[in-house]
């Protein structure tokens, strides 16, 4: 549920810190992304379950999808990689910029995984978690939790992004379910697929005009 919780929270992150024409100014605080939870939240609970999504669930139930193989097919920036991985394994051209850290412990301590702005060659391609990572501990060693890619981000950078099994932010929400199957969730803003646990799915969110190509691929992994 902690790693859930971080991922929602990534997405209002990425929402705010792409804001604006050409904005990669960093949130200014922790409280400036709690303002926008409600509102984003009470969207998010107004999406009805649908006849569609039920049928998905169960199809994705029955294997059509297979979360592990997936990960086993990503490019990122030219270079093949399987998840999970370390984030030193991703090689020298990625850093970490600002840092969000916001599970507390009984005592009102922070813990747990942290999320990164993620930067490529110096341009800022989008969000990373690291499991059971504090923002000043090391690094290179920690595990990939959470990885989140957004196209904004990608186009200003001449070498394709990401790409699972061939899927990127040029596939439709056709190649899509060609490739992967028939999703476990549906709707006008994302299609998702999910793996074995809670813990685990890949997800093509769409925005803005165009609902048929991704505005940004995520990824979240189970320990």
């Amino acid at each position: 549920m902690c790693k859930k919780l971080l991922f929602f929270l990534l997405s209002i992150v990425m929402v705010i810190s792409f804001a604006g024409c050409n904005n990669k100014s960093p949130v200014d605080s922790i409280s400036s992304i709690v303002t926008v939870t409600d509102s984003v939240s009470s969207v998010i609970t107004q999406s009805p379950v649908t006849e569609q999504e039920t049928s998905s669930n169960e199809a994705s139930a029955k294997g059509t999808f297979d979360f592990d193989e997936a990960l086993k097919n990503i490019s990122l920036f030219g270079k093949d990689i399987s998840l999970p991985c370390t984030f030193g394994e991703l090689g020298g051209n990625y850093t970490l910029g600002t840092s969000y850290s916001f599970i507390l412990d009984d005592d009102g301590v922070l813990k747990g995984d942290t999320l990164f702005l993620l930067y490529y060659k110096g341009e800022q391609i989008g969000d990373i978690i690291l499991d059971d990572c504090m923002p000043d501990d090391e690094k290179s060693e920690k595990k990939i939790a959470v990885l989140h890619v957004s196209r904004r981000r990608v186009d200003n950078i001449d070498i394709p992004g990401i790409y699972i099994k061939g899927i990127g932010f040029d596939s439709t929400r056709n190649d899509i379910k060609d490739t992967f199957g028939v999703p476990s969730e549906e709707n006008e803003m994302r299609l998702d697929y999910n793996g074995a646990s809670e813990n685990q799915f890949i997800r093509f969110k769409f925005s803005g005009k165009n609902k048929d190509t991704p505005d940004y691929i995520e990824i979240m992994i189970n320990d």
